[in-house]
């Protein structure tokens, strides 16, 4: 759903790459290249978080992916996992609840 993006609690419900969570678009969205060698395609966020933000590639990283990891890392660099559950937030209402007059 593009209208909405997940505010993060422990990571248990947000899938890393198809969910927008780290912005208003989903990581593999921003990232296709590395989406499409990454060993972990089907991953929450608070799998991704417990491995320090390492994530795994089927095949050596030229120089061009190092720097889309590199870019990948710096957004994910500000990120806590914490307590307390994932929540959806509306991009279009006014109180990021979804609601039919918001569509």
């Amino acid at each position: 759903m593009k209208n909405r993006v997940m505010i993060i609690g422990d990571g248990e419900k947000t899938d890393f790459w198809r969910d927008a969570w780290c912005g208003s678009t989903p990581l593999r969205s921003i990232f296709p290249d590395m989406f499409d060698i990454c060993n972990e395609q089907k991953i929450k966020v608070a799998e991704v978080a417990r491995r320090g933000w390492r994530l795994t590639f089927r095949r050596w990283l030229d120089e061009r992916k190092q720097n889309q990891l590199r870019k990948l890392y710096d957004l994910l660099s500000p990120f806590l996992v914490c307590g307390g559950k994932d929540t959806p937030k509306w991009l279009k209402g006014k109180t990021g609840t979804f609601s039919v007059k918001s569509v």
